[in-house]
């Protein structure tokens, strides 16, 4: 973490391990620590339960706990606009949307509101100090980095976060958390997306979007329709598995086009993406030129690529891989790495259509 001459932070704590470790850490910096959680969903149960361990974790710890409802803010900032992608045909990331509009805004709003003069979370990812603006960096541990979600955290924000994880392996971590007894008060790890509770996506769309998933044609590269898909909504670009579709070799999903209720499946072959555009940019330190070559991640454990990336206006860049790309899902995060850095990012459009038309 950054050295800082402060009396009071906050910390946000969700009940987990991870946040849990995490406020053990700033406590031993010898500051007064706030811990505040955020309610971002009411599902009986579960919220009660998620409360309920940071409350005991806050009282181990001998922090005073603030409870702050979010529901609305993440109905708005995060739920409609993932369903609403997801109904279009795109596989958006919602923790990317919630990291860049409820924790380092409003979270961090509330912090400061509370003479907080930074907020700590429980991401594994770092911040340095370089030139007098923040540098944001993969955390040490690979398997853990999450600088992958946070690349739409503004750079005036980013000021105001700590990341105490970022320096430590997952299972150092967990050590922290044994050692201030806190163990049996933490929740389980979960890999759902938040606010599904353990169910599919499927749930929310309906809800939100009712009529959006419908069947139609799955069509092969010349267009011809080789099967019936469930609903564009249940699919991604670079899909193989839940297809439905019999034969010698594998198949993956290459295009999902909406206007036509279709989706175009083929080869591994067919899955590189040379180049695509991206929207919705964000540089966490200003962008480094017009035109700048980088490594490219288009996926949350995806490699990172060596690309060149040229800004083209309006908030959106091409970005061409040196060699051959990955499958570039729109609606997902594109991010741009020089080293361990985050440059910035932007989210990937849908390009002109690839494959031959409906028969």
């Amino acid at each position: 973490m950054r050295a800082r001459a402060v009396a009071r932070a906050a910390v946000a704590l969700s009940g987990g391990a991870d946040s849990a470790a995490a406020a053990a850490l700033m406590l031993s910096g010898g500051i007064e620590v706030l811990a505040l959680t955020m309610v971002l969903h009411h599902r009986p149960g579960c919220t009660e339960r998620m409360i309920a361990s940071a409350e005991a974790v806050a009282r181990v710890l001998g922090m005073k706990h603030h409870v702050i409802d979010l529901s609305s803010e993440f109905e708005k900032l995060v739920i409609r606009p993932f369903v609403s992608s997801y109904a279009g045909g795109l596989t958006p990331n919602p923790c990317v949307e919630c990291n860049r509009g409820l924790k380092s805004r409003l979270l961090v709003k509330a912090a400061v509101e509370e003479g907080c003069s930074f907020l700590a979370t429980g991401h594994y990812a770092r911040v340095e100090e370089r030139d007098g603006k923040p540098l944001l960096l993969r955390g040490l541990d690979g398997a853990k980095d999450q600088s992958y979600v946070l690349w739409a955290v503004r750079g005036e924000d980013l000021v105001m976060m700590e990341f105490p994880l970022g320096a430590l392996t997952r299972k150092r971590a967990l050590e922290v958390v044994r050692e201030a007894g806190l163990a049996p008060l933490v929740l389980p790890e979960s890999q759902d997306i938040c606010f599904l509770s353990g169910g599919h996506y499927r749930e929310a769309i309906e809800r939100y979007a009712p009529g959006s998933i419908e069947p139609g044609p799955i069509l092969d590269t010349g267009g011809r329709t080789v099967g019936t898909h469930r609903g564009l909504p249940l699919y991604t670009v670079g899909q193989r598995r839940g297809l439905g579709i019999g034969g010698s070799r594998p198949v993956y999903v290459l295009e999902v086009l909406p206007g036509e209720n279709a989706m175009v499946v083929g080869g591994e072959e067919h899955l590189a993406t040379g180049c695509f555009e991206v929207s919705r940019l964000n540089f966490v330190s200003g962008a480094p030129g017009d035109r700048f070559d980088c490594d490219v991640q288009v996926r949350y454990r995806g490699p990172a690529l060596p690309a060149s990336v040229e800004l083209t206006g309006g908030g959106a860049a091409r970005v061409s891989f040196t060699g051959e790309g990955r499958p570039a899902a729109p609606g997902q995060s594109a991010v741009f790495y020089r080293g361990e850095a985050v440059v910035g990012g932007g989210v990937i459009e849908r390009g002109p259509r690839r494959f031959a038309p409906l028969e």
